[in-house]
């Protein structure tokens, strides 16, 4: 299934600093046709992890296996637990991650960050799925699960002469729910601002507990439902 770029996990060691990508003077690192770009998981609670100005592209990779979160270009996850509740710091941005089926989850992540990087510039995310996709599982831009306190800030400006969408698909895609832009579960007091989401039937989903979530200033368009 051509497997996974680069694999995070330290469930012991404390104060570590990951830093993958571009901000900071570092380099991006390109990822081409992985079924998990970068995968996270179980990494310690005083830990901080960077993920910045990475570029992922899946558009010619076909998968023909069958595991989690498949065709995932960025996945922190931790597990649920009191005495290891979540790395210090998540910060992803200013990544490009185009034709995943997913750009970016977060599964018990609390205080997540999916912001623009020090260029101002934010995370891109870019299908290229047509006008009626034929699909037989979800494709989502932001995915996060129980992520409280997350912050989602795109680029938007209205006072801008031009604005680009930082979460689109190629056209107007109709007859289909399983292509959403922003899908948060369980996420209480989050705040999402800025995002320009473009020809998604779902532009926006959530469900169970997402109280106190505060929406500013998104620009959403051409979406089915």
């Amino acid at each position: 299934d051509c497997g996974t770029g680069i694999l995070v996990t330290n469930s012991t060691n404390s104060n570590r600093v990951v830093e993958i990508g571009g901000d900071g003077g570092h380099e991006k690192n390109t990822f081409t046709n992985v079924n998990k770009g970068i995968y996270a998981y179980n990494v310690c609670k005083d830990c901080s992890l960077f993920v910045s100005s990475n570029v992922f592209t899946n558009s010619d990779y076909i998968y023909t296996g069958f595991s989690n979160f498949y065709n995932t270009a960025i996945s922190v996850q931790n597990p649920i637990s009191f005495s290891r509740v979540t790395p210090l710091v998540v910060e992803i941005k200013g990544n490009i991650i185009t034709d995943y089926r997913i750009g970016i989850h977060g599964e018990n992540i609390p205080n997540m960050k999916i912001i623009p990087d020090a260029n101002a510039i934010p995370n891109r995310i870019n299908f290229n799925l047509g006008v009626s996709p034929v699909l037989a599982d979800e494709h989502i831009g932001i995915f996060l699960q129980n992520c409280h306190s997350a912050f989602i800030k795109g680029d938007f400006n209205p006072a801008a002469t031009l604005n680009i969408a930082n979460i689109k698909n190629n056209s107007i895609a109709t007859g289909t729910i399983l292509i959403k832009g922003i899908d948060i579960t369980t996420s209480r007091n989050c705040r999402i601002n800025c995002n320009f989401i473009e020809n998604l039937p779902l532009s926006m989903r959530f469900f169970d507990n997402c109280n106190g979530t505060i929406l500013r200033q998104n620009n959403i368009t051409e979406y089915d439902v």
